[in-house]
């Protein structure tokens, strides 16, 4: 949803039907949800569309780098410090570990047999890294790999 109006619409819409009890953070987080189930995202594709892209690509390199041993990747429905990853019990977390350090991703259990890859009680101990840092890693990966 990119045009302006629509989108002034779709929150005016949710804020007059919205629970009564809900006020203050509670109702922008309610209509910040709404906004994001009706499919905000680029020009051309929903935010749930690029996740599930996303998703799909990672499953695909995951696997690939899992069955031909590039490098060591592994599934866990726990985190390394043995808690569930956002304390909820249907997600889980896949973490691939290349020289320039882990990138991981984490993904409700629904999509969990699109990882085929080991499975483990705790994946390795997390390194710390961010998003930023991931999406680094794997640009210098490529960059290695291109070579």
């Amino acid at each position: 949803m990119n045009d302006p109006q629509a989108l002034g619409q779709l929150m005016h819409d949710t804020w007059m039907n919205a629970p009564q009890h809900l006020g203050g953070p509670e109702l922008w987080t309610y209509i910040a949800q709404a906004v994001i189930d009706q499919g905000v995202g680029d020009k051309h594709h929903s935010l749930e569309e690029l996740y599930d892209y996303r998703m799909l690509y990672n499953a695909h390199t995951f696997n690939e780098w899992a069955r031909n041993r590039t490098y060591p990747v592994v599934k866990s429905r726990r985190h390394s410090d043995g808690e569930l990853p956002f304390g909820k019990a249907n997600m889980f977390v896949v973490v691939a570990t290349l020289p320039e350090g882990q990138v991981a991703n984490h993904y409700e259990t629904d999509v969990w047999d699109l990882f085929q890859v080991p499975e483990v009680p705790l994946p390795p101990e997390y390194d710390g890294h961010n998003a930023q840092m991931a999406a680094e890693r794997l640009r210098d990966a490529l960059k290695r790999s291109n070579r």
